[in-house]
């Protein structure tokens, strides 16, 4: 049986209060909201002639109004936009309300529902979000053979890596040697393993790293991504990598000084020859003062001064620093959970269990692959996130200093010297996605958007979102099913309230929480001995 829930959704200029849920009423169809306020705060009320409305069925719907008594419906628009189809449904005066006839909810989907009132007082909107799910109000543990094959979809393998070959082996631990050494910092006593724990799944465990403005994201899994940082900024892990050693708020350390300081290390110097077939040029190198064309007044004095000949050998070393981290962290990989392994297991025939996952935990896998919470639109595949870029709500447009998010990160990605069009450092034979850029994301409506994460370990990498908001999953659910209102009269996210019952959404979390892998290989998240 396909059913009809009701959910709303905001619009251009639209300010909606979702009715409170209560958990007691999962398994009703009534708590849902049907009553909205429009965009000049009248009440709407959309009830259907009969329930459930199953798929298939044209029905007469009622539609209340509490607004200008002058007012007629002068517009009825119904959509199912994934499916192209765009319909004009008439509208029929009865008392004190308008009946809808015959609305074609024939397909599953989530269809828009948008109707326009004019009045001697003016115009005004009101849209209602209607999903046409399989059975949404009782949450099946078991999955129909279609669902299964999407589950799968998500799945890891099971088996182990295959094991590098020895020069990738090489650059990998000589990279890790890196990543925990703080003579790569200015102070000498901070290192990217500061800000990138790895007891907590990589990250530093506070709201804000000490960039100030972020949340330190996670690095397991990190290879997987097309773009990096939150914004975007970097478009491959190595020049990402580049990022925090000359930010002066994290390692602080000039390019030219790094370099000195690697050489000076015998073991480094020996296994960067070995890596790279070309030794550091220490003869030169060691007489110059610290320069970079991104530090503070003296260090860009002492970089222009220098012969474009050295720049370009201090950048190609550089590089080669980013490429080394980039190439440890490469390890950093997603490892099997108790999701994988309750997917692995799953058959269309078989009965429900709860071997890996529990019944709560199944649930949640359920509704977060149906369309009541449209969460795989976000955050599907085996990393479960697209790589795309959302406004969510969390970067509020009033704030003092706002974070514009994706909309910057697209100027500073284009304009990096070590993107991957720089032929003198790149090796990417596909740089599609960077040069197709302006094509595919227009800036104004990524102002506020972040990187979408993956969701694997995401129990252990709190606090959440770009700022840390989020304290506990939880919160992060709720952020979901009650977004921020518009602030300044017009969308500002992508989010629509979600109906979900609190048994529901603890359900969502159970199955987050079954994402928490297996430990990532010892040998590649211990600090080495510090190297002499």
């Amino acid at each position: 049986m396909i059913r009809l829930l009701f959910v709303l959704v905001l619009s251009s200029a639209l300010l909606i209060q979702p009715s409170p849920l209560r958990a007691s009423d999962a398994a009703s169809s009534t708590f849902y909201p049907r009553t909205l306020q429009s965009e000049n705060g009248s009440t709407t009320t959309l009830t259907p002639e009969q329930e459930p409305v199953t798929v298939h069925h044209r029905r007469s719907w009622t539609l209340s109004y509490d607004g200008d008594a002058s007012s007629r419906v002068a517009q009825v628009r119904l959509r199912l936009p994934r499916q192209g189809i765009d319909i004009s449904p008439t509208a029929e005066r009865q008392a004190d309300a308008w009946l809808l006839r015959d609305l074609p909810l024939d397909r599953v989907g989530v269809w828009l529902l948008d109707v326009q009132f004019e009045g001697d007082t003016g115009i005004d909107r009101i849209r209602f979000k209607l999903a046409v799910d399989e059975q949404p109000f009782v949450v099946s543990t078991r999955p129909n053979a279609g669902q299964v094959a999407l589950i799968k979809a998500m799945a890891l393998p099971l088996t182990e890596p295959a094991p590098l070959d020895p020069a990738t082996r090489h650059r990998a631990k000589l990279g890790q040697a890196l990543f925990f050494d703080p003579r790569l910092s200015a102070s000498a006593r901070e290192s990217c393993a500061s800000c990138h724990v790895p007891s907590l799944a990589f990250t530093d465990g506070k709201a804000r790293s000490r960039v100030g403005s972020r949340n330190a994201p996670s690095l397991i899994g990190i290879s997987g991504n097309r773009w990096f940082n939150r914004d975007g900024s970097k478009d491959s892990l190595w020049s990402q990598a580049l990022g925090p050693i000359e930010h002066p708020d994290e390692l602080g350390l000039d390019r030219v000084s790094l370099l000195q300081r690697i050489s000076q290390v015998a073991a480094y110097h020996a296994d960067y020859q070995t890596a790279f077939g070309e030794a550091l040029d220490t003869d030169w190198l060691a007489a110059l003062p610290a320069a970079s064309p991104l530090g503070n007044a003296s260090e860009r004095g002492a970089w222009h001064a220098l012969k474009p000949a050295q720049q370009q050998a201090i950048d190609h070393h550089f590089a080669n620093v980013g490429k080394l981290l980039a190439t440890y962290q490469a390890q950093l990989i997603d490892r099997p959970s108790a999701f994988d392994r309750h997917a692995h297991a799953l058959d269309a025939e078989s009965t429900p269990n709860t071997q890996h996952l529990s019944a709560d935990a199944q649930r949640g896998l359920m509704l977060f692959i149906g369309s009541r919470t449209q969460c795989l639109d976000c955050h599907a595949g085996t990393r479960m996130s697209n790589g795309q870029f959302h406004n969510i709500g969390t970067a509020s447009p009033l704030a003092e200093n706002p974070d514009s998010g994706r909309r910057s990160g697209i100027a500073k990605v284009l304009d990096d010297p070590f993107n991957c069009s720089a032929d003198a450092h790149s090796a990417a034979s596909d740089c599609e996605h960077l040069g197709s850029v302006w094509r595919v994301e227009v800036p104004y409506l990524l102002n506020g958007a972040f990187l979408t994460p993956g969701l694997r370990n995401v129990a252990q990498t709190g606090p959440w979102f770009h700022d840390g908001s989020a304290t506990t999953l939880e919160a992060v659910m709720e952020h979901y099913r009650s977004p921020p209102a518009s602030v300044s009269g017009r969308t500002e996210h992508e989010l629509s309230p979600l109906a979900l019952s609190d048994e529901e959404l603890s359900q969502i979390v159970a199955f987050l929480e079954s994402l928490d892998a297996d430990p990532i290989d010892e040998h590649w998240i211990t600090p080495p001995a510090l190297a002499r």
